[in-house]
């Protein structure tokens, strides 16, 4: 079982940083839960909270900040009125 858990975190990590993470999220989840000694469950709840901060640094290099969806759509709606002017000009 165990060989199992390190092969699916083995191939999640090889697909990406943040599968990996999420993987490792998981394992150490279901490690928790299982873990019946004081002193491992606070060793894996402290490492818990690394991989959980580690994610949302992940995540949040894929979010714009301060960057809406409307202003999105107005960057796209110039570039293309530029590339018209540019095709008819």
């Amino acid at each position: 079982m165990t060989q199992l858990k390190n092969q699916s975190l083995e191939v999640a990590s090889a697909s990406s940083r943040m599968d990996g993470l999420l993987e490792l999220r998981r394992q150490l989840a279901v490690s928790i839960d299982l873990c019946v000694n004081a002193r491992d469950k606070a060793t894996l709840a402290a490492r818990y909270l690394d991989v959980v901060a580690a994610i949302a640094d992940e995540e949040s290099k894929f979010v714009p900040t301060g960057v809406t969806g409307l202003d999105q759509l107005k960057v796209r709606r110039e570039q293309r009125a530029r590339e018209r002017g540019r095709r008819s000009g």
